[in-house]
C-alpha cells in the first residue's frame, strides 16, 4: 500500500512539474509573440491585487512574494511532492526489508 502511496504521489508531482514547465514555456511564448514580458505572479491565485487579510504577518509575506512567476511556483510545488513521494517509496523499501529480515 505504502508503495502504491509512493508512486501515485512521484506521478502526480511529476504531472504539477510539467504543467509549471509548460505554463513558463507558453507565458515565453507570449512573450516572444508580444515583445513585452508580464509573468502572472503568485498574486493572481487571489484575483491579482493586494491580498488584505486581518492576519499582518500573512500581508507581509504576500507582500514580499507576490511578483514571484506562478509557473515557477507550481513546478516547484509538483517538485515538493515528487520528494515527498520519493520519502514515501524508500519508507516502504526499509519497512519491507525489516519485515523481511526477521524471517
Amino acid at each position: 500500500m505504502r508503495k502504491r502511496v509512493g508512486w501515485v504521489l512521484v506521478v502526480v508531482g511529476g504531472l504539477i512539474v510539467a504543467s509549471g514547465v509548460l505554463f513558463v514555456f507558453g507565458s515565453i511564448l507570449v512573450w516572444l509573440k508580444e515583445g513585452t514580458a508580464s509573468p502572472l505572479g503568485i498574486n493572481q491565485f487571489w484575483g491579482g491585487g493586494d491580498l488584505q487579510t486581518e492576519w499582518v504577518g500573512l500581508n507581509k509575506l504576500a507582500d514580499k512574494f507576490r511578483d514571484i512567476p506562478m509557473g515557477g511556483v507550481i513546478a516547484f510545488g509538483g517538485l515538493a511532492v515528487v520528494w515527498l513521494g520519493i520519502g514515501c517509496l524508500e519508507w516502504a523499501e526499509k519497512s519491507e526489508a525489516k519485515r523481511y529480515s526477521r524471517y
